[in-house]
């Protein structure tokens, strides 16, 4: 029994629609059917009626009224048609085998006339006969077309004729159901290909209803037969004129009962059609289209003359239409109540009446609109003198109330609320884009010339800076083969000239093959420089990079950067800069106790290669066997390089390389032993008198083997400092170190970040630049530290703060007045990727992000030196790449697609290819797929995403160091200022904020809709509390709200019109949505060591609908949600009745088998729906409630939270597998998927499965496409286990 109007209404409107359909299209079909066309309309449509009986018993479980009443009605149906059926068999059992003589006795007159008129094949003018036989019904269409099927089966004289039928598409469908909608574009393909095929001429003949009467056109139809009598003059001029062809027939077949009638009608038909041609020819203007009875039209711009406007019959459609377009969960209907009042007036104003003035006698409509819609109040229309005008006149003023806010737009019609508006400057045209990459996404890359850090720049006319580069063994190798440097005991080292005193920077670790190493640069001293030292040290500079490390092939030097100087002692070291004085070549090998320190190498080579010496081997000697062969190295060198050795009794040398490149930013797995002696000398071994030697020391050597590291980390952490600064943070005078984040008690950092202080000071803690750093670099750049981990607390912190602004913005009138729907566009707006990546651009976040692996030969600029021409030149040629491929290839392409297909040998032939013979080159390696592969120096390529990526990561890196307020603050100064005093417009636009203070949202009072209620209704409250029970819930959850409106809106369903005093829950589902996966993530992120992906797996988990849903029921609360959704209440018990019957053993496996079932978003059938998507949202919105009641109180959420949900840390031990996972390891190499946005603002993902010749496809809903592809292997899983 239902106490709600609306819910009356739907109940009444459903049941009315059910029981006129049962009437109409069953048994009105089949009385109908045998009148007009005999019994043999009813033989040949048997199955289609049967079918139709059938899909009715089907819908039993969704229904708005008693399911009593509705299996009374279906078993009252299917008897009558049973009988119906008995009998009609019965009398063609009497008329024998099925033939033309019982296909004519079966048939009507009307019938039988008809197929004379279809005879002759041709007209007059021997033209082939194209007929269309209009009819008034579908079932009509069908029959008749199957009849005369039958006849040009068994009658010759018929056999010229091809007969199909058409109809409107979607009669009786409801559009909004995905079954019903692809059947309605079935049938819409259907008449398609009727039409086309009539046209053709392989069908001659076409049975329809009027849908082809108008708009459609059919110019090969000479012949129009109106079997049923036309309705209406409109009928009967669009049906005639569907006789488009010369010579045409248009017959009208009426029974001789009603000629009279019909040919008085008929003569009508005719003179209103004269009557019209001669009022066109002569009409001077437009007629308003408007009734002069009912109220003007509503303009939506009365200022306007060219304003949209609608009368009071469009308003009525145009109410219901928005209602339909309201969302609500699938099993609710929202219906609109009409009151019709009859209203009285004084006999005095019945006589002004009668002379001319408005009466205030009449008919008054009052509607009550349903939840969701704006309008907690009923709309009350003006007196008018009928019903009809009474319900378009109130009908016409909830379309301006809808108007004003803005549910219409001002061509009224109702906003569009899935898609989230793309911004005008969106795509920048003449950027080169193969693809159209979306901006914000992965695939979307940009080429991005590297930062010129103004700080490290030498001017040749100073001043100059001396800093010392100090480096020490922290923890030697124990298992390095060769003899272990030790830096700190040198009295050589280098130090950096620049023209700007930097901050002292590190320790920081350097892991080479020998050790773990510490460097650190100190600033030592102004130095004058002299124009002369000055060219040796840029010599010296240039011999380092070109010569030592050998990374600068390709490369020009243009100085201007800072510069390498050798130190000794920490003074600048003259001495072995004036060896760069002498260009002669350089010195050979003499053997003396120095010897060791030398780096020497083999003269005879053509290419130069460096080595270390590691011992002088005093018992071996030229005349010495070489291990492995049979001839000595005298006898070696001789034969192969010509050279006769003059010093017989020189020993030899064991020596290790001095070129090798070692990555050092991270730890290398060493597990070589050491040598034993016999092995030792099992190994190249050098001649003494055929070595040569370098200028500097083999310690000054292998220190400029660590540089490159040196001088990336500290580019990286200036850079990371110079962020701080231009967003006018104090930056400590500190050293700028790497150091970890505070995350040695978990338990305080959990509790760190649910805290919120309220005003800012000054002694606030900020991120150190090695933090800052770390939230700048990417995973690829396979560094000891990365931004993964914080950009996932990063992203959840930005969208739980979005989610509490947008929340407090929808109760502010001025702000925007939308729903959870218009809160959900605006967040995903906020922190979508593509907003992220227009904040990195405006932060030239780029330019300070490390965006790949630190490599010098390849990836890392060498100070003073460019490519730019060649790389210029490159990247000019990846722009014209497209063109030189096809197909899938081309498809495939994305902005620096050439460099996979480009060799560095290509690189030094550059000069002398064109740009296509290089093109076509790399073209023909893809075809082939033959990837090469080149790195950029003086440029970095990364993916917009990346850059999202990074401004979520930064956002962690304050949260972490600088609770809750210093995110708020940081986020505020990059154009997402969240704070209360801030418009949403703003946000939209990245408005940074201009004030050092973050201004916090003070909780919500109460949940009521308005001042009115809070006035006059604290009576109805006290009662809906009661109905609620509000206490028992609150005893359950261990929460008692201060104010209990917030916990009355959190129970109330869209369809439960009884309160009228709050919303229903959705805003609070939002928003606890929000609250729920900040807490959860915060959570995991703080007790344990998680990547991203484990992450996100185990937040799955348990931050998803079905186990809250899983939650409500446990707990005892699913009673009580206020509702008056028969299908609901079905559904919700057979959830629990499954749950009962499904119960599992151990609390894993009902984990699994919570998250395993099918929830409402998820499948197109509403069929296959498992668990009802109320029970989670109310779970969600509870939280939301508790929240707000609590004075925004995350602990106290956290404590309800984690004693409702008991299952928390075993989900956090051992989450269970995602269930894309589960379906790729169940079905290796057997899974595809492909997806498509659907017309509702949702993704559907398909889920192919080849399982030896049987092939499954399985598609899932989801508002994007990783939750439709979780959706469709659910699915799968389900059907295919």
């Amino acid at each position: 029994k239902f106490t709600n109007k609306n819910t009356k209404q739907t109940a009444k409107m459903d049941l009315k629609k059910d029981l006129k359909l049962l009437k109409n299209d069953i048994f009105r079909n089949i009385s109908d059917g045998i009148e007009n066309l005999g019994l043999i309309s009813l033989q040949l449509m048997l199955g289609g009626l049967q079918e139709m009986v059938r899909r009715q018993e089907q819908r039993n479980e969704s229904v708005f009224y008693g399911l009593l009443t509705r299996k009374k009605m279906i078993q009252v149906t299917r008897d009558c048609f049973a009988e119906i059926v008995r009998i009609s068999r019965n009398i063609c059992f009497e008329y024998g085998k099925s033939n033309l003589s019982m296909l004519k006795k079966l048939s009507s007159r009307k019938v039988l006339k008809l197929t004379d008129q279809l005879k002759n094949e041709s007209l007059d003018g021997a033209l082939q006969k194209r007929a269309i036989v209009f009819v008034e019904q579908k079932f009509t269409a069908e029959s008749l077309c199957r009849i005369l099927e039958e006849f040009a089966r068994l009658d010759g004289s018929l056999s010229h004729m091809t007969p199909d039928f058409a109809y409107s598409p979607g009669s009786n469908l409801n559009c909004k159901d995905p079954k019903q909608r692809e059947l309605i574009n079935q049938e819409r393909k259907k008449l398609k290909d009727t039409l086309a095929k009539f046209k053709a001429g392989s069908t001659n003949t076409i049975v329809s209803t009027s849908v082809i009467e108008e708009g459609l056109d059919v110019r090969s139809c000479n012949l129009v037969i109106k079997f049923d009598f036309p309705q209406t003059f409109r009928s009967y001029v669009q049906s005639k004129g569907r006789a488009r062809a010369k010579p045409s027939q248009y017959i009208l077949m009426v029974s001789e009962t009603d000629q009279i009638m019909k040919r008085r009608q008929y003569q009508e038909f005719q003179d209103v059609e004269q009557l019209s041609l001669r009022e066109c020819h002569f009409k001077e203007h437009e007629e308003s289209v408007f009734d002069s009875d009912s109220e003007p039209p509503y303009l939506a711009e009365p200022d306007n003359p060219e304003s949209a406007r609608i009368n009071g019959s469009q308003a009525l459609q145009l109410v219901y239409k928005y209602i339909q377009k309201v969302p609500v969960d699938r099993f609710t209907r929202l219906t609109p109540v009409w009151v019709v009042e009859k209203v009285i007036g004084s006999l005095q104003d019945d006589l002004f009446a009668g002379l001319g003035a408005s009466s205030s006698s009449g008919y008054v409509v009052t509607c009550h609109m349903p939840h969701k819609t704006p309008f907690t109040a009923p709309v009350r229309g003006p007196v008018m003198p009928d019903k009809k005008l009474a319900k378009r006149s109130t009908a016409l003023q909830i379309c301006r109330l809808l108007h004003e806010y803005e549910e219409l737009d001002n061509r009224l019609k109702v906003k569009k609320r899935e898609v989230v508006e793309e911004d005008e400057d969106d795509e920048d045209v003449d950027e080169y884009n193969p693809n159209q990459r979306k901006t914000g996404t992965k695939r979307k890359r940009r080429f991005y010339l590297k930062e010129q850090i103004d700080k490290l720049k030498c001017e040749d006319e100073g001043p100059f800076f001396l800093h010392a580069v100090k480096m020490k063994l922290f923890q030697p190798n124990v298992n390095f083969k060769y003899s272990i440097y030790h830096p700190e005991q040198d009295e050589a080292s280098f130090g950096l000239l620049t023209s700007t005193a930097l901050p002292d920077i590190g320790p920081f670790e350097l892991h080479s093959p020998s050790g773990i190493h510490t460097a650190t640069i100190s600033y030592s001293k102004q130095v004058p420089i002299s124009f002369n030292q000055l060219s040796l040290a840029k010599l010296f500079h240039q011999y380092i990079f070109t010569s030592v490390l050998k990374i600068t092939n390709l490369m020009n030097f243009k100085g201007k950067d800072l510069l390498l100087v050798p130190l000794r002692n920490g003074e600048l070291d003259l001495q072995l800069l004036k060896r760069f004085l002498d260009s002669s070549p350089s010195k050979k090998l003499h053997l003396s106790a120095e010897s060791k320190e030398f780096v020497i190498y083999p003269t005879y080579k053509k290419k130069k290669e460096h080595y270390f010496i590691e011992e002088i081997i005093s018992f071996m000697n030229i005349r010495s066997q070489i291990p492995g062969e049979n001839n000595t190295f005298e006898e070696y060198f001789l034969e192969k390089y010509g050279k006769e050795l003059q010093d017989k009794n020189q020993p030899l040398l064991r020596i290790s390389s001095a070129d090798k490149r070692p990555y050092m930013l991270i730890p290398t797995e060493t597990k070589t032993k050491k040598k034993n002696k016999k092995d030792l000398y099992n190994t190249t071994l050098f001649v003494p008198e055929l070595m040569g030697i370098e200028r500097i020391s083999a310690g000054l050597w292998k220190q400029a083997q660590m540089l490159p590291f040196i001088l990336h980390r500290t580019s990286s952490l200036i850079s990371a400092s110079k962020l701080l600064e231009d967003l006018s943070y104090k930056v400590s005078p500190t050293p700028l170190i790497l150091d970890k984040f505070p995350e040695s008690d978990l338990k305080h950092l959990f509790v760190k970040l649910l805290e919120v202080r309220k005003s800012s000071h000054p002694n606030k803690t900020l991120p150190s630049t090695g933090n800052i750093l770390q939230a700048l670099t990417l995973k690829a750049a396979n560094d000891c530290f990365d931004m993964e981990r914080l950009e996932v607390l990063g992203d959840v912190f930005l969208k739980f703060s979005t989610g509490v602004f947008l929340y407090y913005k929808s109760l502010e009138q001025e702000d925007f007045n939308g729903d959870e729907g218009d809160l959900t566009t605006k967040r995903s707006k906020i922190v979508g990727n593509k907003n992220l990546f227009k904040i990195a651009e405006n932060l030239d976040l780029a330019q300070k992000m490390v965006s790949s692996q630190m490599e010098p030969h390849s990836t890392w600029i060498s100070p003073g030196y460019e490519m730019l021409e060649l790389e210029n030149r490159i990247i000019g040629l990846d722009a014209q790449f497209d063109e030189h491929l096809n197909g899938e290839k081309k498809q495939s392409l994305s902005v620096g697609s050439l460099l996979s297909w480009l060799t560095e040998e290509d690189l030094g032939e550059m000069e002398s290819k064109t740009g296509s013979e290089l093109l076509s080159l790399a073209a023909e390696r893809c075809v082939e797929n033959k990837p090469g592969g080149i790195k950029m120096k003086n440029f970095k390529l990364i993916s917009d995403k990346s850059q999202a990526d990074c401004v979520e990561a930064l956002i962690g890196c304050f949260l972490l160091n600088s609770d809750q307020t210093g995110a708020l603050e940081f986020m505020a100064k990059i154009g997402i200022d969240l704070s209360a005093n801030n418009s949403s417009e703003n946000v939209i636009k990245r408005v940074p904020s201009q004030s050092s203070v973050f201004m916090h949202f003070s909780p919500q009072s109460d949940a009521f809709c308005d001042d009115h209620v809070r006035l006059n209704d604290q009576g109805k409250a006290l009662s809906l509390y009661l109905k609620l029970d509000a206490q028992k819930i609150e005893s359950i959850i261990g929460y008692t709200f201060k104010e209990k409106s917030f916990l009355l809106q959190a129970f109330t369903h869209a369809s439960y019109g009884d309160n009228r005093l709050t919303e229903s829950y959705e805003k609070l589902e939002y928003l606890g949505d929000a609250v729920l996966d900040y807490l959860v993530t915060a959570y995991i992120y703080t007790h344990t060591r998680a990547g991203p992906g484990r992450i996100t797996d185990i937040r799955s988990a348990l931050v998803n609908n079905n186990m809250f849903a899983s939650i409500i029921v446990q707990t005892g609360l699913h009673p009580y949600i206020l509702h008056y959704t028969p299908m609901l209440q079905n559904k919700i018990q057979a959830y629990i009745e499954d749950r009962e019957k499904d119960r599992m053993t151990t609390a894993e496996d009902e984990i699994d088998r919570s998250l395993g079932l099918i929830n409402e978003v998820e499948p197109p059938e509403l069929e296959m729906v498992e668990v009802p998507k109320v029970l989670g949202d109310v779970f969600e919105s509870l939280i939301g409630a508790v929240y707000i009641d609590s004075g925004h109180d995350l602990m106290k959420v956290w404590e309800i939270y984690s004693k409702l949900c008991p299952q928390l840390n075993l989900v956090l031990d051992n989450p269970p597998v995602n269930m894309k996972k589960q379906l790729m390891e169940k079905f290796p190499s057997k899974v595809t998927f492909t997806s498509k946005p659907n017309s509702v603002g949702k993704v559907t993902v398909s889920a192919k499965i080849a399982i030896g010749t049987q092939h499954y496809e399985f598609r899932g809903l989801g508002m994007n496409k990783a939750l439709a592809t979780v959706a469709a292997c659910k699915l799968a899983l389900r059907k295919l286990n």
